[in-house]
């Protein structure tokens, strides 16, 4: 059982892919979804699945809402399928919701490019629309000599990268911030942050 949602502007319907079927055997009906009752009740209306659309997008996560959004934006109409019936539900709920600096990645990647970049555009984003984050820096430690080469190599990456805000501190430095951490030496990243997944799906949704 999946669920389709129609994005067009400033609205977002579901109904489940099941009806399909009864609809292209009736297709000047309109059906309404038992999944929906919220999304009816707030004057959103009921689905007609005999539309056309330009684009399908699969999965109702962070990133299908974040291209829907975008897509809608251009004037496009947009159907959104998901198997379940809220968005999010799945890995988009199950992570650390933590907006990386840039400094994990392979220098001239896609991934680098758009960790460094995809940072700034979601922060920009959430201050335009008031979703919340914070900018909460972390520590990457190295808990022995051992482990300074690693650290080294991190620090070629963020240059490389375009991340030049990091700092190398001694490790008494570290404990001095955080006493519960023991650590040789480690790297400071003040642009780390984190944001309210949530809240930001809503906001993509909201805008489609």
């Amino acid at each position: 059982q999946y669920v389709m949602r129609t994005a067009t502007k400033c609205q977002t319907r579901a109904m489940p892919l099941s009806t399909l079927g009864a609809a292209r055997r009736h297709p000047t009906r309109r059906y309404h979804s038992p999944h929906i009752a919220e999304s009816l009740s707030s004057g959103k209306g009921s689905v007609n699945v005999d539309e056309r659309y330009d684009v399908v997008v699969v999965g109702a996560g962070v990133i299908g809402l974040a291209i829907a959004q975008k897509l809608t934006s251009r004037g496009m109409r947009v159907l959104i399928v998901d198997r379940r019936t809220v968005i999010g539900a799945e890995t988009s709920s199950r992570n650390s919701e933590v907006l990386h600096a840039g400094m994990h990645y392979e220098p001239g990647s896609l991934k680098a490019k758009w960790c460094v970049d995809g940072r700034q555009m979601i922060i920009e984003h959430c201050i335009r629309k008031g979703v919340r984050w914070e900018k909460t820096g972390k520590f990457i430690v190295a808990r022995d000599e051992s482990q300074i080469p690693e650290l080294d190599a991190m620090m070629r990456r963020a240059e490389a990268n375009g991340v030049e805000d990091l700092r190398v501190l001694s490790g008494g430095r570290i404990n001095e911030y955080e006493k519960n951490v023991m650590a040789f030496a480690g790297i400071w990243s003040p642009s780390t942050s984190i944001v309210d997944g949530r809240q930001l799906m809503e906001s993509f949704e909201y805008d489609c």
